[in-house]
């Protein structure tokens, strides 16, 4: 799939402890949803960040030097996550409530409807907007700006340093620049103007079941354009370590005492 869509490839990773209670390095390669579980590595003693980092580029050399080109390392953050983990409690408790109250057997068709209360959604905006913050605002939008379905929205959005035609114009420069190379910026600012514009290319969004085939088919079409090649870069970059927790959800129903 490289090949074909000229993407590269994300190492997702994370650290699982087995039944033995040894500690795991679990490596994954990912592009555009098509997983391939690379390795489970001995953690050994140290788990701190510094013996994991060092671990990681010992993986990420061996898999440069087996010809993949890794795009982004995404790992866990799971300090993080705990701390924050009451702030989700107070968003989430409320739809928990009412999902328990719509499945009650007493509710008839006379005794439920939809009121305009606002209940704790200026904690659930503060959430948003804390998470928003960490993000590289530019690469997201970006990315929102080249997906086939957005495209109408993006380019309705008002002029500011992450929204706008000119704005976004300018981080696809950016990172055209540092991703790939700096020739052809002039033509990549006409395409993307011109896409931004939905003058670039008439192939529909409609008629793929992929952002990528979109995209894959539009390089074919204007294989002189440096946008297609931009966009699968961008596309292709993961945002999480899911599939890895996945992973280790899935090994521990099969590594119990029980079945073992």
């Amino acid at each position: 799939m490289t090949n074909r869509t000229s993407g590269w490839v994300n190492l997702l990773s994370d650290v699982w402890q087995n039944i033995s209670k040894d500690h795991l390095l679990g490596c994954q390669l990912s592009l555009f949803g098509e997983l391939l579980t690379y390795d489970l590595l001995p953690a050994g003693d140290r788990h701190d960040g510094i013996a994991i980092a060092e671990q990681l580029e010992n993986v990420l050399e061996q898999v440069q030097a087996e010809m993949w080109r890794v795009g982004a390392l995404v790992t866990d953050d799971a300090a993080s996550f705990w701390e924050e983990l009451k702030e989700a409690e107070a968003v989430i408790a409320p739809l928990s409530l009412a999902s328990y109250r719509l499945q009650r057997d007493e509710n008839t068709v006379d005794t439920l409807g939809f009121q305009q209360h606002f209940v704790r959604c200026d904690n659930l905006l503060e959430c948003i907007e804390k998470r928003w913050a960490k993000c590289k605002q530019p690469l997201f939008m970006l990315g929102f700006a080249l997906h086939p379905e957005y495209v109408a929205v993006a380019k309705d959005l008002p002029e500011t340093d992450v929204s706008g035609i000119g704005t976004l114009t300018k981080i696809a420069v950016y990172y055209h620049r540092r991703q790939l190379a700096t020739a052809d910026l002039g033509e990549l600012r006409r395409d993307m103007i011109s896409r931004m514009r939905g003058e670039f290319t008439n192939i529909k969004a409609t008629e793929f079941r992929a952002p990528w085939e979109y995209w894959a088919a539009v390089a074919v079409e204007t294989p002189s354009s440096v946008l297609p090649k931009l966009v699968m870069r961008v596309l292709s970059i993961a945002v999480n370590t899911a599939t890895c927790e996945r992973l280790f959800s899935e090994l521990g129903l099969i590594h119990t005492a029980k079945r073992n």
